[in-house]
């Protein structure tokens, strides 16, 4: 009789008897049923994409990406291949991620491309604020060794509680902030810049304030100011320089003490010269600093100047600081409510310092590269433009590659023979990972393996649909032969060619993709909101459900916190926090992960229920009762 160890028989039987399986205890279960699960928590590396360093806090046991324990039995099921006949398939052609949802105090003000200073929890999706280049040299210009100003557009700003820390600077300025938020700053000891946690700085640091604060002055010395700006002003191309004349007069001198009221540094000098054969001499007045000139644009507005300089913003030149400020004390809250605004460019300017967008998970890049490294193919990652499809998981893999590069050379040149902003190839197996912008025709001649799509809530353009239809799993992809150092040694995988999802949920009538999906298999009850979707055997305690045709599995998170921190006081101060009564539609589409409308109610009605039931407790009466 062979011997049976966890339920598997070791060598063939030798006799007429039956073999009795059993069921294996769960200390003998395997935690990798498939080889995706194991690469992503064994090789996987997770690399800050705004430090480029390692995120130790996300780093597993294994040396790879930690993955929770509902993580790796979704994905176990996911991504392990079944037997059909003498082959192995995949069991689901399309795969979706969706669970509930850091990183700047919500009155952390943001520069905007209209010259404002606006609090970051009354921004908006789609409004634009003045941005830099990530890295020096962005624009491919010779000698790049300097950012450059850019206007990037407001993608989405999310509300959370988190870890925090309140950052207090030696001119009696303090920045609220995430542990997590990246600063630009110099290297100890250095004059080099680059992007630093807040977590890792430490009283004695000097950071960079590249802008002073400054409000719109709507006194009457505000209005005066503004008009003679218009009058007299001239702003100069690419905004290099910001001036006005005058003669020797009471509107000279009242310019002058105006601009001195407001603490904003001037030069002045006569300019001499001969018109209409007569001699004349004019004061100048010459603002030559940029952040002044924004400051000056900012306070006084002056309409014409404004709408001149505007489209000025993308070609101003580099940006620079002469002032730094040092760091004279740190306070640590636990939690603490942050904004986690999310830019195209991935950088902003907030309270004067140059920031930088919050990092999105690492899942879907991290799949990206253990696919490769077991079935290989031509994989593609897609959203709405070409810059954003760099920046989600093609830019995870990218950073994990470059690690791999500086720390473990000889892995990598076994690993990778290309890696550039526009393609990743790898060998044995041969794989190659491309960004893709949401546009019919990009994929022609595709023969797509892997397909990743990120925030699929924000397709709602017939492009995006098409391209969708274009890039189906495709059944007449080469069979895969798992090599035999894998878990699955030997086993021939037929047609492995899978669309991943990964995504929150999103507005009624605006992602009809994302939300068909979700109708065939979450399929919400519209009267009590449950789901009523088929569960998936031995994964009924969690969040996973199957399309009646089998071929769409979804892990779709509503309402339940799955994060240790997430305790029911938590959610309840999350939801009587001001930022989330003031958009009770969005808390219920973050943290609840729950379809809304987009759109919310002149007044909650929550608030109007308590208003008068305290009414009532004090005599008041309202004649028509809601």
């Amino acid at each position: 009789m062979p011997d049976k160890i966890a339920g598997r028989v070791l060598g063939p039987p030798r006799g007429p008897w039956k073999i009795r399986r059993f069921r294996s205890p769960p200390y003998l279960k395997p935690r990798w049923r498939n080889d995706i699960v194991r690469i992503i928590e064994q090789e996987y590396v997770p690399i800050s994409p705004s430090t480029h360093q390692v995120e130790h806090e996300y780093v597993s046991e294994h040396g790879g990406l930690h993955l929770q324990d509902d993580q790796v039995r979704f994905l176990n099921h996911a991504f392990t291949p079944k037997r059909v006949g003498k082959k192995y398939r995949l069991p689901y052609p399309t795969v979706i991620y969706s669970d509930l949802k850091k990183c700047v105090s919500p009155s952390t003000k943001i520069l905007t491309d209209d010259f404002e200073w606006k609090e970051a929890r009354l921004l908006q999706r789609g409004d634009k604020v003045i941005s830099l280049d990530e890295e020096p040299g962005m624009d491919g210009s010779k000698g790049g060794s300097r950012r450059r100003y850019r206007v990037g557009t407001v993608l989405s700003t999310d509300a959370e509680q988190m870890p925090s820390c309140t950052l207090h600077f030696s001119d009696g300025s303090k920045l609220d902030c995430s542990m997590e938020h990246p600063l630009l700053a110099r290297v100890r000891g250095g004059q080099n810049l680059r992007w630093r946690e807040a977590k890792d700085f430490k009283v004695g640091d000097r950071i960079p304030r590249y802008f002073d604060m400054w409000e719109r002055d709507e006194s009457w010395d505000g209005g005066y100011m503004a008009g003679f700006l218009d009058g007299e002003g001239h702003l100069a191309k690419k905004m290099r320089g910001l001036n006005f004349g005058q003669k020797e007069n009471e509107a000279w001198h009242e310019a002058l003490r105006i601009l001195d009221k407001h603490g904003i540094a001037y030069n002045t000098y006569k300019q001499r010269g001969v018109y209409n054969g007569h001699d004349y001499t004019i004061n100048k007045c010459d603002i030559s600093s940029r952040k002044n000139m924004l400051r000056v644009l900012g306070t006084f507005r002056p309409r014409r100047l404004l709408a001149k300089a505007r489209p000025m913003l993308d070609d101003i030149g580099k940006i620079q600081s002469r002032e730094s400020v040092t760091i004279v004390d740190i306070e640590h809250q636990l939690f603490s409510w942050m904004i986690k605004l999310e830019v195209d460019e991935k950088t902003f300017f907030s309270e004067g310092f140059a920031s930088h967008n919050s990092g999105k998970t690492g899942l879907l890049g991290a799949l990206f590269h253990a696919w490769s490294r077991v079935y290989g193919g031509e994989c593609f990652s897609l959203s709405n433009s070409r810059d954003q499809s760099r920046e989600r998981a093609y830019w995870r893999v990218y950073l994990y590659l470059s690690y791999l590069q500086r720390e473990f050379p000889e892995k990598y040149e076994a690993l990778c023979t290309r890696q550039d902003v526009e393609w990743i190839e790898y060998q044995n197996p041969y794989a190659s990972i491309r960004p893709l912008p949401v546009a019919p025709g990009t994929s022609a001649g595709a023969f797509q393996s892997l397909t990743g799509w990120d925030e699929l809530w924000d397709y709602d353009r017939e492009a995006a649909l098409r391209l969708y239809s274009e890039m189906q799993p495709i059944p007449t992809i080469p069979d895969v032969v798992i090599p035999s150092d894998f878990i699955q040694a030997g086993q021939t995988v037929s047609s492995p060619s899978v669309r991943l999802v990964h995504s929150y949920a999103g507005y009624y009538g605006q992602a009809p993709l994302l939300y068909q999906l979700y109708e065939d298999t979450v399929n919400e009850d519209p009267d009590t909101g449950e789901p009523r979707g088929i569960k998936v055997k031995g994964l009924e305690d969690l969040p996973v459900y199957v399309s009646e045709d089998g071929r769409t599995l979804a892990w779709w998170n509503m309402d339940v916190p799955r994060m240790p921190w997430q305790t029911p006081a938590f959610i309840e101060a999350a939801r009587q926090d001001p930022i989330n009564r003031l958009r009770p539609e969005e808390f219920r589409r973050l943290w609840m992960n729950r379809w809304t409308s987009g759109s919310e109610s002149f007044i909650d009605m929550d608030l109007v229920r308590s208003s008068m039931a305290r009414g009532k407790e004090r005599g008041l009466y309202n004649v028509h009762p809601v």
